[in-house]
């Protein structure tokens, strides 16, 4: 991403940003089968339909009843800012992590969860090795069309902590400077209600 890009995404609402409007209603039905599939596997609630909430029950039916938490957050205190965050699922008992995706994608491998930081920072954050995706492919048909049974990626971070904590590091002092560089900060003052960078 350019440093263009990036600050259009900080400072405009979508609607402004520099891209055909098919991409922008293509993330906002996105965001808003990311938020159904969400809220469905964690309340059993949701606009959904016959089959999908079908494919969904049978998910959220297969998590373990007892021991699991959702919405699980973390805080890794990092030498300049605290990096907080929400994990989907985590049952500390059988040191499982599981996080849920949708992707209108045939495979997985093409949207880069294996090399992403999210998983590896659900590791540090939770101190759990084991991270499981759920992902879900909804196909490109709108509104209508069915989930299918979620595609399982087990990614492990086993004895890879502090080269995670290094990275972040350097990547925060790095995004730190870059909003210092554009008087965004604003962005990483404390805010206790939901996820943020937090300054130290």
């Amino acid at each position: 991403m350019t440093e263009k890009r990036l600050l259009e995404r900080l400072t405009l609402p979508m609607e402004q940003w520099d891209i055909k409007d098919e991409s922008k209603e293509r993330m906002r039905l996105g965001i808003k089968r990311g938020k159904l599939i969400h809220k469905f596997i964690e309340t059993g609630k949701g606009d959904v339909s016959i089959i999908q909430k079908e494919v969904l029950s049978k998910f959220r039916n297969s998590l373990p009843a007892f021991g699991g938490r959702h919405e699980y957050l973390i805080d890794i205190p990092l030498d300049k800012c605290h990096m907080t965050g929400i994990v989907d699922y985590v049952h500390r008992e059988r040191k499982i992590v599981k996080e849920f995706k949708t992707t209108a994608k045939k495979s997985y491998e093409d949207d880069n969860f294996i090399n992403s930081y999210q998983w590896r920072v659900y590791s540090v954050g939770t101190g759990i090795d084991n991270i499981e995706y759920n992902i879900f492919s909804i196909g490109k048909e709108g509104d209508k069309c069915n989930y299918l049974p979620p595609l399982q990626l087990h990614l492990s971070q086993v004895g890879g902590r502090a080269k995670v904590l290094e990275d972040l590091n350097f990547l925060c002092e790095m995004f730190i400077k870059f909003l210092e560089k554009h008087n965004l900060t604003h962005l990483i003052t404390p805010k206790h209600d939901k996820p943020n960078l937090r300054l130290e």
